[in-house]
């Protein structure tokens, strides 16, 4: 490169550096144009158009410069920051491993790559590249901040802290290193500290909702009043009001029909091993799919096995992780959601920010989260009538409270768990305590209630095992002390590190005779694993609903005299059931089939109640339009709807062709994937024959949802396709030549003469009747012809008809 080239790029390297980006980026194409095999223009293009958030762009410029120089470090850098952001760690890991070899000291890729194996869990990984980004640049915060998270989540917090301090000292005013401080913080009991360190983060970070929203939710561990509390709450809606501006009202529901079938969105980081999965399990599996469309929006970064046997249970499964809140939005406009339900509130992965900006008609805060989320625009949150009793608190939510007269959970637990064992205990065997909860959940006041427990129940012991806070020796032994300080004997208190296969930690359970509850916040799904696992649970009803979730689970498997009323009360149950060894012994037989048997487990009368909740809200919903709007009956008369041909090459009088190519007959052009020109009900009758086998998969569904929006309601829909399981007989068939089985099997994968003659899918009358179940046609007739086009639905191959007519009805 010459020194007058150089020249040129380094002007527009300031001009782009000052912000004057349109400028920079002019230079630069005139450079690529000029040099076009030299790399250095497609990457300097992309750099300007990273900076202009052009990122498709940027990312294909990156790669035009590699195309020419596949070893450019920073080209294969800038691609990888792209790539992780879009969730493409695969490609991402590639580029940065590559850019890392041809530079082994590139400060930038070691702390891209870091992040990226943060974010995919690998943590040894993480630490050694976090590590050596803060050798090769020690007065970086960042570098410290990541070195600090990967030691936090290897349960080392010891030393985490020691890297945050440093982070947040060389770096005060950048808001990520005191966020981690404080969850390291919180993890330590150290509630006091974890408040100072989120506060600061929120100072420093006044636009971004994570520290405030991190601040909120630590307020759940504390024992502060309730008007306390809510007050945090409200403080975060406003301040989401301040950010969005006044929320424009979405418009009333095209037909007032109050009894429709809904649309209903889970919008979740937690649809994955998780303790939310176990009940949203629970709650949709019988939730009648007559009436509700379920559709799932996933947030996070990686799918699991539980993942995949949640997909199931949705019509659709969307993946929004690293999509912009505006994104989410406009999916969720598109697939004409009714109902949006937030199952995350304001833990992790969360996205009140859609929420705040009113994404759907109806909002519903649900399961994930154990308080009000604080925003006006959140309609409802759906508790029940122990862990919110009727008039009981209203007062400390934004939401609507709806309240269920059945538990509000319905747990499934996980596949092939252990089965409940057998423990003896003699009159001399000591009876052991336990707690499984999050150590973020024991509060002085709960250490004191337990301290007290022990010392009622001679030779007892305790065990605590956590999710975090007692990966190593430290922090157990800090637990443990919270317990010798007030009287306890250490040997009588057991600290385990966190197991992560469910089979070990639940396997655990084989030691406890008694599961003490935490308070002020209750455990759930620990609650329901003791339980299932045949230990009985003691818990303390609170004055909040996370402190009376233990009140209601127990209450629905008919343990309601397990709940203490007051702390006093606590402890006696726990030291009188301590004493009983027979009732110990009856309850660990028993304990299983009692949850069987309970509410906790019927699926069937959850699905029911869900049911009836979802459209109640959807009945207050339309009822606030019925005084201002006219209803159905009165719906002022539109254009005439029309017949539409999908897909037709025949033309006949009161028909309208749509069809992805332009011909002179062709009345609409345009693919089927997307009906957006044509209005709601603007169609009485859609004749597609033979186009649905042209599509993916995946696009099936949002196809038929197409048809039946543009349906008006009693239209038809007249659809055919290949016969799969006609083709498959008929290809098997000796009766044919081999010249005929070619002709066959074209049938099945599409002649393949033009780009849209290819076959996706195979389709019988068993898949297709559930494809137009699931959108919710009503009415399905299996017909040997339709009569109205001379087309493929009338195809013959020895005299047997290969096309799967059916008559469908809105």
């Amino acid at each position: 490169m010459n020194k007058e080239l150089e020249k040129r790029i380094a002007a527009a390297d300031q001009m782009r550096d000052a912000g004057d980006l349109a400028a920079a980026l002019g230079i630069y194409e005139a450079v690529t144009e000029e040099n076009p095999g030299l790399a250095i223009g497609p990457y300097k293009q992309a750099t300007a158009l990273s900076r202009l958030g052009r990122a498709d762009e940027a990312e294909q410029r990156y790669r035009d410069a590699l195309a020419l120089d596949e070893s450019y470090p920073e080209a294969l850098n800038n691609l990888a920051v792209l790539l992780v952001v879009r969730g493409e760690w695969d490609e991402g890991d590639l580029c940065y491993r590559r850019a890392l070899a041809e530079r082994p000291d590139y400060f930038e890729a070691h702390l891209g790559y870091a992040h990226l194996l943060l974010q995919a869990w690998r943590y040894h990984e993480a630490l050694f590249f976090s590590r050596r980004a803060c050798a090769l640049k020690p007065g970086s915060a960042l570098a410290f901040e990541r070195s600090g998270t990967a030691l936090w989540k290897l349960g080392r917090i010891r030393e985490a802290l020691d890297e945050m301090s440093k982070a947040t000292k060389l770096e005060p005013d950048l808001a990520s290193p005191w966020i981690t401080l404080a969850g390291c913080l919180q993890s330590l009991n150290r509630y006091q500290e974890a408040e100072q360190s989120y506060l600061q983060a929120v100072a420093v970070a006044a636009g971004d909702p994570v520290p405030r929203s991190n601040f909120v939710f630590l307020s759940n561990y504390l024992d502060i009043p309730r008007e306390e509390g809510w007050q945090r709450h409200r403080a975060f809606g406003n301040w989401t009001r301040q950010q969005l501006g006044a929320v424009v009202a979405l418009p009333p529901p095209a037909r007032l029909l109050p009894d429709r079938r809904l649309r209903v969105g889970f919008m979740s980081g937690d649809l994955r091993r998780h303790s939310v999965a176990y009940f949203v399990r629970g709650a949709l599996e019988r939730l009648d799919r007559n009436q509700f469309q379920l559709f799932a929006y996933f947030d996070y970064q990686k799918e699991d096995e539980v993942s995949a046997w949640l997909k199931p249970m949705f019509h659709q499964w969307r993946d929004i992780f690293a999509a912009p809140h505006r994104s989410v939005s406009e999916q969720m406009e598109q697939d004409r959601i009714d109902i949006l339900v937030d199952l995350s509130g304001h833990t992790g992965a969360n996205r009140t920010m859609v929420f705040a900006a009113r994404a759907a008609p109806v909002q519903l805060n649900y399961l994930g989260y154990p308080n009000t989320t604080g925003l006006d625009t959140m309609d409802f949150r759906l508790t029940d009538i122990w862990t919110d009793p009727e008039g009981d608190g209203d007062e400390f939510h934004s939401e609507t409270l709806w309240r269920m007269s059945r538990c509000f959970l319905c747990y499934a637990p996980p596949e092939n768990t252990p089965e409940v064992s057998v423990r003896e205990l003699s009159e001399s065997e000591p009876v052991v305590f336990g707690s499984f909860n999050g150590r973020v959940k024991i509060s002085d006041a709960c250490v004191s209630a337990w301290v007290r427990i022990l010392q009622r129940v001679p030779d007892s012991r305790l065990v605590l095992k956590c999710i975090m806070g007692t990966e190593d020796e430290e922090s157990r032994e800090s637990l443990r002390q919270r317990f010798v300080v007030r009287g306890i004997a250490a040997e009588r208190v057991e600290v385990h590190r966190y197991h992560d296969q469910l089979d070990d930690h639940l396997r655990h359970y084989a030691a406890i005779d008694i599961a003490l509850d935490t308070f002020p916040y209750n455990g759930t799904t620990t609650t329901c694993e003791a339980l299932w696992m045949g230990v009985p649970v003691v818990s303390l009803i609170g004055d909040r609903h996370a402190a009376r979730v233990g009140h209601s689970l127990l209450s629905s498997v008919g343990l309601e005299e397990l709940v203490g009323t007051d702390v006093d009360d606590y402890v006696r149950i726990a030291t009188e059931l301590g004493a009983d060894k027979l009732r110990l012994a009856e309850l660990r037989a028993t304990m299983r089939d009692r949850l069987l048997a309970s509410p906790l487990f019927d699926r069937r009368a959850m699905g029911q109640a869900l049911g009836d909740a979802l459209r109640g809200m959807w009945h207050q919903h339309c009822a606030s339009f019925s005084a201002e709007l006219p209803m159905e009956t009165e719906v002022v008369e539109q254009e005439q709807p029309i017949r539409l041909h999908v897909g037709g090459k025949q033309v006949r009088e009161g028909w309208k062709i749509f069809d992805i190519e332009p011909r002179d007959e062709v009345d609409y052009v345009g693919d089927v994937r997307d009906l957006s020109a044509f209005a709601e009900a603007s169609c009485a009758e859609v004749y597609a024959s033979h186009v649905l086998e042209h599509l993916p998969p995946q696009d099936i569904l949002p196809v038929l949802n197409g048809l039946h929006r543009i349906l008006v309601p009693g239209g038809t829909l007249y659809i055919s396709v290949p016969d799969i399981d006609i083709l498959c007989w008929l290809f098997t068939s000796p009766a044919f030549s081999k010249p005929e089985k070619f002709q066959i099997m074209q049938m099945i994968f599409g002649g393949q003469g033009t780009p849209h003659d290819k076959h996706c899918i195979g389709l019988n009358f068993d898949f297709l009747i559930d494809y137009l179940t699931d959108v919710g046609f009503s009415s399905v007739e299996h017909v040997e012809a339709f009569g109205l086009f001379d087309d493929a639905s009338e195809a013959l191959v020895a005299d047997h008809r290969i096309s799967l007519n059916l008559v469908v009805t809105k």
